[in-house]
């Protein structure tokens, strides 16, 4: 096997294949990408079974062939090197990757005994890129990071829904402290196919990563216990989490009597700053004391004293709620509008948060903290 690609191309490829090799393999097969040259192109493949990623880009192929090699490694080498063009060349026993003056001989592993990895296409709908980036974006972060014995919480639920124009992409998350609902844009395809799934977040950050924020489409493929992205010129496959999301209506739409509007990047600085102090503290916690007029921004902590600032705000009821500083930075980063509007009732029950005039699009419900 004999071939050159340019780095860039070789590079945009491997980041994101690489991701899905095992860190802690069970064989040493799984740390690789399966590299394969053949009819003008190069085929780049990885995965983890769990999570699988498959890239193909343009090369200049001198003879057809296949080779498996440490994914981490390959992608430490090709970030070295300076030159624009990369020449690989392999004989039964290694990898020569060469530019310019410079050479690695790089260890293989028996490319037969990589998994096989197939790629379904059908079923399949479309969404645009910019759309797709925004749903993640906006629910991907309250996710349950360290959900021991709570699988459904370490993943982002997925799911149709069909409406008199059209089918809407929908997405959930949730730690049980707080939720992030995002109710999306249609889906390009006359017989989208109904499913509901929870997608692990992992895989979706590597698919984040991809997403431009223009109009090229995004193909999705439910296939059995495994999802599959299409994104330009990468295929990602990942398994699935078992179980039914649980219901959450209930928990988006509190009843509410009482509802502040405040700017959106001026309560996100007040926090932000806020956080200097709060992140000493017990559950890093930022007080907000609302008054008709004003919102007080407070933060203490024993180690580094106390901290408070005034944001405007219109509010129709007086109400002092604290809230992990975090849970709240994390809504305000992301809602993306230029006010921000809480609906809310006593200092223990949880709020309603979404940007001006977007309560039916996206929706973040967080818990007080009792300080």
């Amino acid at each position: 096997m004999k071939f050159s690609v340019y780095k860039n191309d070789l590079l945009d490829a491997l980041k994101p294949v690489a991701k899905c090799a095992a860190l802690k393999p069970q064989t040493p097969i799984l740390s690789g990408v399966k590299i394969v040259a053949g009819d003008g192109k190069v085929t780049l493949t990885a995965t983890d079974f769990n999570v699988a990623a498959q890239a193909v880009i343009p090369a200049n192929v001198e003879m057809d062939g296949e080779v498996c090699v440490s994914a981490r490694y390959l992608l430490e080498i090709v970030n070295k090197i300076s030159d624009e063009v990369i020449t690989f060349d392999a004989d039964e026993n290694k990898l020569n990757v060469s530019s310019g003056g410079t050479n690695f001989d790089v260890p293989i592993f028996n490319a037969q005994e990589f998994p096989t990895t197939k790629f379904a296409t059908e079923p399949a709908f479309k969404v645009r890129s910019a759309l797709l980036k925004e749903m993640l974006t906006k629910t991907i972060f309250a996710v349950d990071k360290g959900a021991a014995g709570r699988p459904l919480f370490e993943g982002v639920n997925i799911f149709t829904k069909p409406t008199d124009g059209g089918v809407l992409l929908q997405a959930l998350a949730t730690n049980t402290h707080r939720i992030a609902a995002f109710f999306g844009g249609h889906v390009s395809c006359d017989n989208a196919p109904d499913f509901n799934v929870v997608v692990p977040v992992n895989a979706l950050y590597t698919i984040l990563a991809e997403l431009g924020g223009g109009e090229e489409p995004v193909t999705i493929v439910p296939d059995g216990q495994t999802l599959i992205f299409h994104v330009n010129n990468l295929r990602l496959k990942t398994r699935l989490i078992e179980g039914e999301f649980p219901p959450v209506d209930r928990v988006l739409y509190p009843d509410t009597e009482n509802q502040m509007y405040c700017n959106t990047g001026e309560l996100k600085n007040a926090v932000e700053t806020a956080k200097v102090v709060s992140k000493h503290g017990e559950y890093n916690a930022v007080t907000l004391k609302i008054t008709n007029g004003a919102i007080n921004v407070v933060a203490d902590s024993n180690e580094c004293g106390n901290f408070s600032t005034y944001v405007e705000a219109q509010a129709t009821a007086d109400l002092e709620i604290a809230f992990n500083a975090d849970y709240l930075s994390d809504f305000l980063k992301t809602v993306g509008t230029r006010k921000v509007c809480m609906r809310f009732n006593g200092k223990h029950d949880p709020v309603q948060l979404f940007g001006e005039n977007e309560d039916d699009r996206y929706i973040y419900v967080v818990t007080p903290v009792r300080v």
